[in-house]
C-alpha cells in the first residue's frame, strides 16, 4: 500500500478544548460532507444523539469553511483531506482529534494503485513517476 487512510476530526480550539471521544458532538456543532460515511455516521450512532448537531455541506471544503467561520466546532472527513485543510488554513488553533469512532467499523484502509495489464506504457510511466516520488522524498516508501 502507499497509502493509510482514515477517517479524522478536526476542530477549533478556540471552541473546544479536546475532542475526547464523539460524545462531545452531542453539546458542539461538526459539519460533514452530505452523503458521506461521517454524516451516515453521526446522526445514526448512539441511536441519533449527534443528529441534532451534525451539520451537511457540499463539499469537506465548505464544511472546514464553516468551522472557520464558526458555524460549526469541528469537522469529520477523509484524513488526507482534512490535513489539506489544515495545511491551507496555516491555523495552529486548528487541531486534528486523537479519538476512536464507536461502531464505524473500519475505521483506517490502505490505499494503493494499479494499471490494467493491457496499458503497460502507463504502467511504465507511473512506476518511474512513483520511484522518483520515493527518491526525493515526497513519497515515503
Amino acid at each position: 500500500p502507499y497509502q493509510q487512510e482514515r477517517w479524522q476530526v478536526a476542530y477549533d480550539r478556540r471552541r473546544l478544548a479536546s475532542v475526547a471521544s464523539v460524545a462531545v458532538f452531542q453539546q458542539h456543532p461538526i459539519g460533514v460532507e452530505v452523503d458521506s460515511v461521517p454524516s451516515f455516521y453521526l446522526t445514526s450512532v448512539f441511536n441519533g444523539m449527534l443528529s441534532a448537531r451534525t451539520h451537511h455541506y457540499p463539499s469537506v471544503q465548505q464544511a472546514f469553511a464553516a468551522m472557520q467561520a464558526g458555524q460549526v466546532d469541528a469537522v469529520m472527513a477523509m484524513r488526507g483531506e482534512v490535513d489539506w485543510q489544515l495545511h491551507q488554513a496555516a491555523d495552529p488553533q486548528l487541531a486534528l482529534a486523537e479519538n476512536a469512532y464507536p461502531n464505524l467499523g473500519k475505521q483506517a484502509w490502505e490505499i494503493g494503485m494499479a494499471v490494467h495489464e493491457s496499458n503497460r506504457q502507463l504502467a511504465y510511466a507511473v512506476e518511474e513517476a512513483m520511484e522518483a516520488m520515493i527518491r526525493d522524498g515526497r513519497l515515503k516508501a
